[in-house]
């Protein structure tokens, strides 16, 4: 039998971003369970508590997972951004939004999405998403950089 190398430090890949270590790379929730239609909602670190990206890096949302909890089609928006400040459950958008991604689609009953993309988002900044159509619940997963 032969032996097996492990080269060190191991590299981590997600969706093409690669990182050496593997508590860079976060899944950032909504602030609650179900968030209503046309609201904007900051995206939280699953801990608890508003994520901001920290000091001297940036966040790189690679992958957004969920859906609207429509029960009929629907047209729908769906966009992801940053501000300069949290908030929750809002009609209004955050200070200072800076929409970085954003679709229009139609939104069917029970379709989980599940997304590439590239979202940026500055050290400091609070990462948050905007979608309407119905209730909605996502995941923005991505890594420190």
């Amino acid at each position: 039998m032969g032996t097996v190398e492990h080269t060190f430090p191991y590299l981590y890949r997600l969706a093409g971003v690669e990182t050496q270590v593997p508590g860079n790379v976060r899944s950032l929730v909504n602030s609650q369970r179900e968030v209503p239609s046309a609201r904007y909602d900051s995206l939280q670190s699953p801990g608890g508590g508003p994520y901001a990206s920290p000091s001297g890096k940036s966040f790189l949302g690679v992958k957004l997972q969920g859906g609207i909890e429509a029960s009929l089609a629907q047209n729908a928006v769906l966009e992801v951004g940053y501000a300069d400040s949290p908030l929750a459950n809002s009609a209004t958008p955050p200070p200072n939004a800076v929409a970085v991604w954003r679709a229009a689609w139609r939104a069917l009953p029970g379709v989980f999405l599940d997304l590439d993309l590239l979202v940026p988002i500055p050290t400091g900044k609070y990462p948050y998403i905007y979608a309407s159509g119905a209730a909605w619940n996502f995941t923005l997963v991505g890594a420190e950089v």
